[in-house]
């Protein structure tokens, strides 16, 4: 049975809604953004957490254009350079970069604005997804970005480690395909789109954007989805519980029992530990962690403060 968490640190800053949570490569930074802005914490094994908040954005709460829905981190080693990927509900991609040239005595105030992307046109187009290829880009190679909008629009990017921004292409999808997720595959390097609503799954190719596959009989709900890397599976938010299925056939392998629902936001999901057991969100003041083979909740993280804690993250840290 997969060890049990013990609580580290209460970080402070977001005063209302947190609607995404990402961690850096090395677990170096925590980013969460939603309805307070922007914070991010640089976290050490040596020292208490740090935060700074970004204040060189417009943000206005009242105002829902300005929220940011959705976060991801891109890590390049030649450069050490850190860059945190937003996206708004105004349909803006917004980038941010750390390294280590810029360093000053709180290493978080010395983020600079790289990229604004406005949306491709003038109406509303919320960015509802990114995802990154890699959290971590070796030398020599360009990083690539996949960014899901709410007008059926999937692009992809590419991010060199001088931290140039390129659009490589990008797919209108299908009529009513609300593409709440999308994921690099990490084997074949094509991209996954999964639909909101329907039991909709589209790959497109990943050099092209063509679409390769098409799939209409998946779970009705899937308001949040962790790809497998280890196998062709993935695990969804099915509206009442996380569920485990097998790509191929979309056949419900596992069903990780949640607490009832009290909002119809959807809770995140994700892999930790090898893939040895998986984590969820819930409204009822905790995060729940199951053993991914027995399906068995096996702890809750309590929130001390309760109420919903929908949005998790997971990150691997190796203390030698």
């Amino acid at each position: 049975m997969p060890s049990q968490y013990k609580p580290i640190a209460i970080l402070p800053g977001p005063q209302d809604a947190v609607i995404s949570l990402a961690f850096s490569a090395k677990a170096q930074f925590l980013a969460a953004t939603g309805y307070s802005g922007i914070y991010i914490w640089e976290l050490s094994a040596t020292s208490s957490p740090s935060v700074a908040k970004i204040l060189y954005m417009l943000f206005a709460p009242q105002n829902p254009r300005y929220i940011i829905t959705c976060s991801a981190w891109a890590y390049f080693h030649k450069s050490n350079l850190y860059v945190l990927l937003l996206g708004s509900m105004q349909g803006n991609v917004i980038l941010w970069n750390w390294s280590d040239t810029t360093k000053v005595s709180n290493r978080c105030s010395s983020l600079r604005l790289l990229y604004r992307v406005p949306p491709f046109n003038d109406e509303l187009d919320e960015i509802l997804c990114i995802d990154v290829h890699e959290l971590e880009t070796a030398t020599g190679i360009l990083g690539r970005v996949a960014v899901a909008t709410a007008n059926w629009i999937v692009s992809v990017w590419t991010l060199t480690s001088a931290g140039k921004f390129s659009r490589a292409f990008f797919t209108t999808l299908l009529d009513g395909f609300n593409p709440k997720t999308i994921h690099f595959c990490k084997d074949m390097q094509d991209i996954l789109a999964f639909s909101f609503y329907g039991g909709k799954i589209i790959q497109l190719h990943y050099k092209t954007g063509a679409i390769k596959s098409y799939k209409s009989h998946g779970p009705g709900v899937m308001g949040s989805v962790a790809l497998s890397k280890a196998s062709d599976k993935f695990l969804a938010y099915t509206g009442q519980n996380f569920q485990l299925f097998n790509h191929s056939n979309l056949k419900v392998l596992k069903t990780f029992y949640a607490e009832i629902p009290l909002v119809l936001f959807p809770k995140h999901v994700v892999f930790g530990e090898s893939e040895n057991i998986v984590v969820g969100g819930s409204d009822q003041g905790g995060a729940l962690v199951f053993d991914a083979n027995t399906e068995e909740m096996i702890q809750r993280l309590e929130y001390p403060c309760g109420g919903l804690v929908q949005p998790v993250s997971v990150s691997l840290i190796a203390f030698l």
